[in-house]
């Protein structure tokens, strides 16, 4: 038997994005019988998050920052096996949260893990983020 292990993991500012981003992978995923998708984000019990990750992990994980940092910090969600780490509008991500929480995040993720990160407007900060911080990996 195959274990599956998380290979990507899409963060959003709100649940709303979390959940529209979850449907349209798992509208692609029509295409790919084999491939899993689960969303976690607040608001909801964490126990059901964590069972999902026991019994039917996920390939791709789409969700909020708060959620999958919980998930991450109690080891239910391993980001060791990454390949890749996506954020998205995180202009509005490191502007509500600042730049720590998705940090902290990725440095837990496998060191060949890509990281790609979406804006929905141009953000000064993001120059120094990708530059410093992600290209001293």
């Amino acid at each position: 038997m195959t274990v599956v292990q998380v290979s990507v993991l899409v963060m959003c500012h709100t649940r709303e994005l979390a959940f529209q981003i979850s449907k349209e992978y798992e509208r692609f995923s029509k295409y790919m019988n084999n491939v899993k998708i689960a969303v976690f984000f607040g608001g909801m019990l964490i126990q059901k998050d964590e069972q999902t990750l026991r019994n039917n992990c996920p390939h791709i994980v789409v969700g909020t920052p708060g959620r999958i940092l919980a998930l991450v910090r109690s080891r239910n969600l391993n980001l060791k096996n990454l390949k890749h780490f996506v954020l998205d509008e995180c202009d509005k991500m490191l502007d509500q949260l600042g730049e720590n929480l998705p940090l902290s995040l990725f440095y837990a993720t496998a060191d060949e893990a890509d990281a790609y990160m979406f804006y929905r407007c141009f953000f000064p900060f993001a120059t120094k983020y990708q530059t410093t911080v992600l290209g001293n990996r």
